[in-house]
């Protein structure tokens, strides 16, 4: 069913339940009743722009009725002049308060009306009701009410625009549609002027739409501020202004002023909330209360201009004359010239600076030394600087079109596990709208064939007041080297810190657990320094040979420790007169000391590549020797390979 037939089913219903008594419409058939409803339902749902809010303007003067607001921040209701003399209220008494209202409300529509009320500031349904009102004289009304509310980013209601007439002032609606298409066809011309205007008179058409704001909606002062920055600090400038003849001009002071004075309204405007203030002498006292005194405002209404989440400008204007209230059509008017402003206006005027900008963008992009890649809000890569394509060793063509879940790019975390594409952080950024900071990943670079580490942090971009991301930014530090240097301190921290241990448990042990402790000991340096065998050898100097007293031996390394006694020391030459010297004997690879046959042959069938063997003094008496082996060549592109993979 369409609205115009619900509507006009709801008259029936009405006319059924006797409301329509105290009414002429005898004379009515119900094919003209019919096309009551019809134009009723066009003016109820014509809320295009100007067209509304020129008809709402004019309209209030010729039905009974009028325009009520209710502020949900400050917990205020305002209402037109009209609407409390309706409602036999003079302007010393105000407003009711909402539940006052809901008790003028006929019993057997009083909970309905506040149920759809209710549901309505929840999001959940418009406002179109039809109220049996009882005055306190005993006059018995009956009304007609549409209501809009808007609510802020995270759903709470700020203002509702009410309008309410009497039933019996419907017939005049009907001698309202001419206007109302004529208002229309200006506002329609005047929008295409605006969206199709040369950059040559952009002044002149600014000038223009402002000046038909005023007119449309009444204001005796309507301008366009812009926000900048100034010594570090956010201020705003009236950039284009609009007044009645009789309304001096506030162009010229109102340059640079600090945007901090609009105090407890700023966060709001931010947020891209539009500000309606109704009676400036009503609010609480600030500086920006002061300042609209001296600028002899009355009430204003604002609507902030928003560019990915910054309030770049505001679109207002002033009441200066009288105070005055605003139909939501005014509402509506002024939020869609300002999206017209940030689209033409905002890319035209600004176009200088835009443009420098982006040319300083534009260098710093291509010079800097992080990489920086942007992706779009599906995660495809649309733009990458240099510096990315020399961290990551691919061409922007290759990176292209790839998503960071892409497997191409081997991603690995700081512990050499895998790092799942859908945990990237520009990943997790379009996903939760959060900036996420210096990851650390490893990734293979198909150049150097190896794995190179970076530091990457991701920042979602959003458009406008949306509140999910349009796109994301990458930025990429190198972290190879410093990677490296904190494995190395963290390695040799570890190896400290167990050697503290083990020292520690060797000055406790008692005689029948020290071998006990020494195998432990071997065991856990062993591990420490990714060792395959570590053992302890006694000399005896008198027999000229040495025991293999105790061994820790790796996983899948075989114990060589019974074909280890008695071993001759003549076979160990440069071994013994290292240990005597008290130097330490490093073997860092196995080929290095063929020209030594004995210890080549001793150490080459163990599988030893490399070996460590530190002399076990007493003094200047050199007692034995501790010495841990490896079947691994430790050289530095394999430690760094090492480093890369189990990192």
């Amino acid at each position: 069913m369409s609205y115009t037939d619900s509507l006009y089913t709801h008259f029936i219903q009405l006319g059924r339940a006797g409301f329509f008594q105290d009414l002429d419409w005898d004379t009515l058939t119900v094919e003209k009743l019919k096309a009551h409803t019809q134009m009723q339902a066009l003016v109820v749902n014509f809320i295009a722009a100007s067209t509304t809010a020129s008809y709402t303007s004019s309209l209030s003067n010729t039905v009974r009725g009028g325009i009520w607001i209710v502020d949900h921040r400050n917990k205020k209701n305002y209402w037109s002049k009209k609407l409390l003399s309706l409602f036999e209220r003079s302007e010393a008494d105000g407003p009711p308060s909402s539940e006052a209202f809901f008790e003028l409300v006929a019993e057997e529509a009083r909970e309905e009306t506040r149920r759809q009320f209710i549901q309505h500031l929840k999001g959940e349904s418009g406002y179109t009701v039809y109220q049996p009102i009882a005055l306190p004289s005993g006059t018995k009304i009956s009304l007609f009410s549409r209501a809009h509310t808007r609510f802020s980013l995270s759903g709470e209601p700020l203002y509702t625009y009410g309008h309410s007439v009497t039933l019996s002032s419907l017939p005049a609606y009907i001698q309202q549609i001419e206007r109302i298409d004529a208002t229309q066809s200006k506002i329609i011309n005047l929008l295409d002027e605006i969206i199709h205007f040369n950059e040559a008179d952009v002044n002149a058409q600014i000038q223009s739409m402002l000046q038909d704001l005023g007119n449309t909606t009444e204001a005796d002062r309507v301008y366009l501020s812009q926000v900048s920055f100034l010594e570090g600090e956010e201020v705003i400038s009236n950039l284009f202004e609009w007044t009645i003849s009789s309304v001096p001009s506030v162009q010229q002071t109102e340059q640079d002023i600090p945007l901090k004075l609009f105090g407890d309204f700023l966060p709001g405007l931010k947020r891209g909330e539009e500000l309606f203030i109704p009676d400036v002498n009503d609010m609480p006292e600030s500086d920006f209360k002061h300042f609209l005194l001296e600028e002899q405002v009355q009430a204003l209404f604002l609507v902030p201009i928003v560019e990915n989440r910054k309030m770049t400008g505001i679109l207002g204007c002033d009441f200066v004359r009288k105070k005055q209230l605003i139909h939501y059509e005014t509402s509506t008017l002024f939020q869609a010239a300002a999206k017209i402003i940030k689209g033409t206006y905002g890319n035209r005027v600004l176009l200088q600076e835009n443009k420098k900008a982006v040319e300083e963008f534009s260098y710093l992009f291509s010079t800097m030394e992080q990489g920086v890649v942007y992706q779009n809000q599906e995660g495809f890569i649309v733009k990458a600087n240099p510096a990315a394509e020399k961290l990551l060793g691919l061409s922007f063509a290759q990176m292209q079109g790839r998503t960071s879940t892409s497997e191409e790019w081997h991603a690995i975390r700081g512990d050499g596990s895998p790092f799942p594409g859908e945990e990237h952080p520009a990943m997790q950024a379009l996903r939760t709208g959060e900036a996420v900071t210096e990851v650390e990943m490893g990734v293979f670079h198909p150049e150097k064939m190896t794995y190179v580490w970076i530091l990457v942090s991701a920042t979602p971009i959003f458009e406008g007041l949306r509140t999910t991301p349009s796109g994301v930014f990458s930025t990429f530090t190198a972290y190879t080297d410093l990677k490296q240097n904190k494995l190395k301190l963290q390695r040799q921290s570890e190896l400290q810190l167990t050697l503290v241990r083990l020292s520690t448990s060797l000055i406790r042990a008692t005689k029948e657990d020290l071998d006990i402790q020494l195998n432990e000991v071997l065991a856990r340096v062993g591990e420490a320094t990714g060792a395959d065998r570590s053992y302890i050898f006694s000399y005896d100097w008198d027999a000229f040979v040495c025991h293999n007293t105790h061994e820790w031996c790796a996983p899948g390394t075989e114990p060589m420790l019974e074909h280890l006694q008695n071993y001759p020391l003549e076979e160990l030459h440069a071994w013994t007169t290292a240990h005597l010297a008290g130097e330490k004997m490093h073997v860092p690879r196995i080929e290095a000391i063929q020209e030594d046959v004995r210890l080549y042959q001793l150490l080459e069938p163990q599988g030893i590549k490399s070996l460590m063997a530190l002399p076990i003094q007493d003094g200047k008496k050199c007692l034995g020797l501790s010495a841990w082996t490896s079947s691994k060549i430790t050289t530095p592109s394999q430690r760094k390979k090492k480093n890369s993979s189990t990192s």
